[in-house]
């Protein structure tokens, strides 16, 4: 595999949310360029070959939160969100259908992942 190819190729996956980081490397709370305090959920989905992968998908506005949410598809879950009696460690183990969308123009060094949710339909 190339310095180029993406990790998982574009498609549709299945994938769980395994955990939630709120700290670098270095044990330093994550933080925007803006000095906003984020946090970035780890998901485990499984790639065509079976192998695990890992993306983070960041967390910056309550609207990213809310679509998570909905795909979900949680009831309990959005009424306590609503209630702000939330939080995102609430969501680990929940499985959800996602879309990966690989941007290869944009990386530099690093493999870089656009993560887009696809909404279940009732």
């Amino acid at each position: 595999m190339s310095n180029k190819d993406p990790l998982l190729k574009s498609g549709r996956y299945e994938f769980f949310i395994s955990g939630v980081i709120t700290q670098d490397k270095e044990d330093n709370l994550l933080k925007t360029h803006n000095g906003d305090v984020y946090q970035k959920l780890k998901l485990s989905v499984l790639d065509r070959d079976g192998y695990n992968r890992y993306v983070y998908d960041p967390i910056f506005r309550p609207k990213r939160l809310e679509q998570i949410l909905r795909c979900i598809g949680s009831s309990v879950l959005a009424e306590r969100y609503q209630q702000e009696n939330f939080n995102l460690e609430d969501l680990i183990g929940r499985a959800v259908s996602v879309l990966l969308r690989s941007e290869p123009e944009k990386m530099d060094m690093k493999i870089k992942m656009l993560l887009t949710v696809i909404y279940k339909k009732k």
